[in-house]
């Protein structure tokens, strides 16, 4: 492993378990549930299950399924995350999250 790039694996899950724990509070509020799988995929599943998504909705839970893709990519295949995938993790996250804080919001 190439020095430095354990902080950007790092970096990458904490991307990740901040969406995911994002969807859980979504979920909680809204659906009164919060997903048990052990596949985090599922749990955009969840979302769109207790909320009326519109487009808008879909076009975020795009961007939580890119991150959970990202995720599993990484943990089951060895890959190591490059600076460029943090970015492009993160600005997924940054969308997701202003979407569900409007949500979070009302």
């Amino acid at each position: 492993m190439a020095r430095g790039s354990e902080y950007l694996n790092a970096a990458g899950l904490l991307i990740v378990h901040a969406a995911i724990a994002l969807t859980d509070t979504l979920t909680v509020k809204v659906g009164g549930v919060k997903s048990a799988a052990e596949d985090h995929r599922l749990a955009a599943d969840l979302l769109e299950t207790v909320l009326a998504v519109d487009p808008e909705g879909k076009k975020a839970i795009g961007h939580l399924r890119a991150l959970l893709e990202a995720k599993n990519l990484i943990a089951y295949s060895g890959e190591i995350y490059r600076q460029e995938d943090i970015r492009r993790m993160h600005r997924h996250l940054e969308r997701y999250r202003t979407w569900a804080g409007r949500l979070l919001a009302e």
